[in-house]
């Protein structure tokens, strides 16, 4: 299984985003949190559905908010 690691400034982005969206509407912080979820899970599931970008990186964006979420793939081992 393949597992998400987030950069320290990725988490405090995500939990600073969800709070707003909290304070503007009690629950869509949560909704926010749990669009978020559903495409890490795509991403796990589906890591080659988005095109890699110049510097590597690829993007996917959530369905209901104006966000992507930005990641990479781990180079394959090589060997020794």
């Amino acid at each position: 299984m393949k597992k998400v690691i987030f950069l320290e400034e990725a988490k405090a982005e995500l939990i600073n985003i969800v709070d707003y969206y909290e304070q503007i509407y009690s629950g869509l912080g949560l909704d926010f949190e749990q669009e978020v979820k559903k495409v890490l899970d795509l991403i796990v599931k589906f890591p080659d559905v988005c095109p890699a970008l110049k510097d590597g990186t690829k993007r996917m964006s959530t369905h209901r908010f104006p966000y992507q979420v930005i990641f990479s793939l781990p180079e394959p081992f090589s060997g020794l």
